[in-house]
């Protein structure tokens, strides 16, 4: 068994208002056992020189889909037309012939003038099925390769598909469009792929200070990824069962309620939608949006 840990700091904030300082910090195992305390006879003892704070809690996040990202073109620095076209063409290059192209994270307020991409966008990646998901994951932009795979005559409920002045589509799959037209077409991660990105998506919260993530998760993936894991798992997470239907499936609930809960894991609820988002203007008010007035 390893012996504690004595660590001497220039200051820790605790988070304690009767102790909201401390020079010194004795951990034992994962616990933090006392602070401005005597070394204990066997700890370690690390003289840090720095600073410490309480782990981060980052209480609304899809964790893994953010692992996934973090091996696909990440789109959230793209800053023009130019930039996006050439992220695409870039990555095309790098990938199977039989590979989609996955990406995430654009933004229209990121590039002057802020219109919508449309799928002449993605020409860069040919005949190859590509998907490009907003930041928000409520919209998707997709090339020929996939619309051809869509149903683009049924009416959806709840999301829209993009269409220009000749009512082809865009390309843009908006809201429900984007959930249930396009997402049950993109190969779904392996198991060993999920498990890939739900370590890598701990190591990356670990690396900035989070230590505990509410996350909506799919009820598939947490069977799939969380369940297999759970007594390996290094933050605390509390999962929100997603659910991109309304009303709610009854035995996303159920599922919710079979589930034991410890430190690391707990499913707390589940999610549903109402309405949209801000950033597609998508997201119910009172009022035409201001630089939208035909919503």
């Amino acid at each position: 068994m390893a012996p504690p840990i004595h660590l001497r700091l220039e200051r820790a904030w605790t988070n304690d208002p009767a102790h909201p300082v401390a020079r010194t910090v004795t951990t034992d195992g994962d616990r933090v056992v006392a602070l401005d305390a005597a070394r204990p006879a066997a700890a370690e003892v690390i003289d840090t020189g720095g600073y410490a704070l309480p782990g981060f809690i980052d209480a609304h996040v899809h964790f893994i889909r953010g692992g996934l990202s973090l091996t696909q073109l990440d789109l959230a620095s793209v800053r023009s037309r130019a930039e996006f076209e050439a992220a695409i063409a870039d990555t095309h290059a790098t990938l199977p012939d039989d590979a989609w192209l996955i990406a995430r994270g654009w933004s229209q307020e990121n590039w002057p003038g802020h219109a919508l991409p449309d799928r002449r966008w993605l020409a860069a990646a040919g005949a190859r099925p590509t998907v490009c998901y907003r930041k928000d994951e409520h919209a998707a932009l997709v090339n020929d390769a996939v619309l051809a795979r869509c149903d683009l005559t049924t009416p959806i409920k709840g999301g829209s598909i993009a269409r220009d002045r000749d009512g082809e589509p865009t390309g843009l799959m908006i809201e429900a469009a984007a959930w249930h037209r396009v997402n049950p077409l993109v190969p779904r991660p392996s198991r060993a792929d999920l498990a890939h990105a739900l370590d890598a998506a701990e190591t990356y919260a670990l690396d900035r200070g989070i230590t505990t993530v509410g996350s909506m998760e799919y009820r598939k993936d947490v069977e799939a990824a969380y369940l297999p894991r759970r007594t390996h798992l290094r933050l605390r997470h509390r999962i929100t069962l997603l659910d991109r239907s309304w009303p709610l499936d009854p035995d996303v609930l159920r599922f919710a309620r079979t589930l034991p809960i410890d430190d690391r894991l707990a499913v707390i609820g589940a999610k549903s939608f109402l309405d949209g988002t801000l950033g597609l203007r998508t997201a119910a008010m009172l009022a035409s949006y201001a630089d939208a007035p035909e919503t």
